[in-house]
């Protein structure tokens, strides 16, 4: 008997809200080597941790429907990691390159010339 169909058998209801609480403890050493897993394979390095994959993972499952078995809970897991692991990517990318963020420094400085044709003498 899986852990879901546990919980529904004692008497659960389906959009349980605690289903989710159920099933992560439950799943948690075959979530953590999924986690691992994933992390290993995008090269996320230090500055996203398992456990804080794992984490930013739950907040995106507790808005999914309910699950039908296990297996359906840890595909939709590993989906919700490959999605922070992206976004993640794509907030360091973008942290890299300034973040759409002006230099203060060259903000502040006044140019030397006044007009196009002053710079080019």
């Amino acid at each position: 008997m899986t852990a879901i169909t546990a919980e529904r058998d004692a008497g659960a209801s389906a959009r349980s809200p605690s289903e989710l609480e159920i099933l992560v403890p439950a799943m948690w050493d075959e979530l953590r080597r999924i986690a691992r897993s994933h992390r290993r394979r995008v090269g996320a390095g230090e500055t996203l941790r398992t456990t804080a994959l794992l984490n930013e993972a739950w907040l995106k499952l507790r808005r999914q429907d309910i699950f039908i078995d296990d297996n359906h809970f840890l595909s939709a897991a590993a989906v919700a990691m490959r999605h922070v692991l992206v976004d993640h990517a794509r907030s360091r990318l973008a942290a890299k390159r300034g973040a759409g963020q002006i230099d203060p420094l060259l903000e502040d400085l006044d140019p030397f010339w006044e007009s196009d044709e002053q710079l080019v003498e």
